[in-house]
């Protein structure tokens, strides 16, 4: 299902930050290096 699947994707990761998106999101242009600033402030 859905969340064995993350489940599977996140322990296969070896990004420090990780990110699922379902098919119903949508993002903008560039969306992705404001999130992570973020991240690495808090």
């Amino acid at each position: 299902g859905l969340i064995r699947s993350r489940v599977r994707g996140a322990n296969a990761a070896s990004a420090p930050i990780l990110t699922f998106l379902d098919s119903h999101c949508e993002v903008n242009t560039d969306w992705l290096q404001p999130m992570i600033q973020r991240v690495k402030e808090v």
